[in-house]
């Protein structure tokens, strides 16, 4: 996701037209008209591996507020103009530009490792790097969270994150960025970074972090979706 003359973030395409991201990266600009989805494939900006949509409409869950540390959650509608998205009838289109997988109920196992998947800049102000970059996280719920970190580590709509090695961990870009989970040959969005990360995490051996957890708002979801 980007505005004009502010940084880039990070989003997940989640159905055709539909992408999920931090309700925080539009810090007050919601004017759909003011912002772009660069679709990209994994290998980023190899040649036809990405694309350029134009936002129709912004959804922010109802309980989101600036400033906040819960809730920070985002649905965004894209245009469906032929000029802007990618020819999803066409299966190499389809393997590059193929929307993950929303989550089901109670489908995260303890201690599951999953994929921090953003674009990683280095530090605040630098540009970031031309491609996607992905780390290995462990996630745990927030009930399990609490015990092993502490009360009040997460609440309820929050995961755990932890790493062993956070010198790729979330950074500028990587705001909005998915966590995403494998199972079978498909992937699934498990949690999405808030504004709770920072460039601080890294240089430290381990690194613990809340994200969103989607599972928790997929009623919210499911809902916007099927209404617009």
């Amino acid at each position: 996701m980007a505005s004009f003359g502010r940084d880039n973030f990070n989003s997940v395409l989640v159905a055709d037209g539909w992408v999920l991201t931090a309700a925080s990266i539009f810090r007050n600009n919601y004017n759909p008209l003011m912002w772009n989805a660069l679709v990209v494939a994994r290998d980023a900006f190899s040649a036809g591996s990405q694309t350029t949509i134009h936002v129709q409409d912004i959804f922010l869950y109802g309980g989101f507020k600036e400033n906040s540390d819960g809730n920070d959650i985002a649905l965004v509608k894209l245009q469906s103009g032929k000029s802007f998205m990618p020819d999803l009838n066409n299966m190499q289109a389809r393997t590059k530009f193929a929307p993950v997988n929303l989550p089901i109920p109670d489908q995260l196992k303890e201690d599951q490792i999953c994929y921090l998947i953003g674009w990683k800049g280095t530090e605040i102000g630098l540009s970031i790097p031309q491609a996607l970059r992905s780390t290995p996280v462990s996630l745990v719920n927030s009930t399990r969270c609490n015990d092993l970190f502490g009360p009040g580590s997460a609440v309820t709509g929050q995961l755990c994150l932890a790493s062993d090695n956070m010198q790729d961990g979330p950074c500028q870009g990587d705001q909005g960025s998915p966590v995403l989970c494998q199972y079978g040959n498909s992937w699934t969005v498990m949690g999405l970074v808030s504004n709770l990360f920072g460039c601080g995490a890294r240089g430290h051996a381990t690194a613990v972090g809340t994200l969103m957890d989607v599972s928790h708002y997929l009623p919210w979801i499911n809902k916007i979706m099927r209404k617009f």
